[in-house]
């Protein structure tokens, strides 16, 4: 407002009969009460964002240990590989919710949000069957590891 206001000032020495030029177009001068309710709304979006790099860095750390275990053959690295694997759906998960908040947070990037939102959800979805396919695989292992034991004895 005091920058409006500033511009105001200055559009008045040039065009004295339009003294607020500038703040008369302005919502916050219109309708008064919505510059607490946009100041809120950007707290809001502040907040968000600081949650999605927060949920990108997790992001990162879970994709390191996925590279890390991708090719594990042994019982516990595919059980850490299937841990991995759910973390990081349910990182999408969350990605997807805080998108999905900043929908009304922020009204003008809401397709842009709404977009993201739908794109983390889906990627929740696809890893939760790949997470399943290792499970069988450790049961397999396990099985054949007691026949073995059973024949030693």
């Amino acid at each position: 407002m005091d920058t409006a206001r500033w511009l105001d000032s200055r559009y008045k020495r040039m065009w004295a009969d339009e003294p607020h030029a500038v703040t008369a177009g302005l919502d916050a001068t219109r309708h008064p009460g919505t510059d607490a309710y946009e100041a809120a709304q950007r707290k809001r979006g502040t907040s968000l964002h600081a949650r999605l790099l927060e949920l990108r860095e997790q992001a990162k750390a879970l994709d390191a240990q996925y590279h890390g275990l991708k090719d594990a053959e042994d019982e516990d690295g595919l059980l850490r590989l299937a841990g991995v694997l759910t973390a990081t759906a349910a990182n999408h998960d969350a990605r997807a919710a805080v998108y999905d908040q900043l929908v009304t947070a922020e009204p003008s990037l809401s397709d842009e949000h709404r977009g993201e939102a739908e794109h983390h959800a889906e990627d929740g979805q696809v890893l939760r069957p790949a997470r399943r396919c290792l499970l069988p695989a450790v049961r397999v292992q396990l099985l054949d590891r007691r026949q073995r034991l059973a024949l030693v004895s």
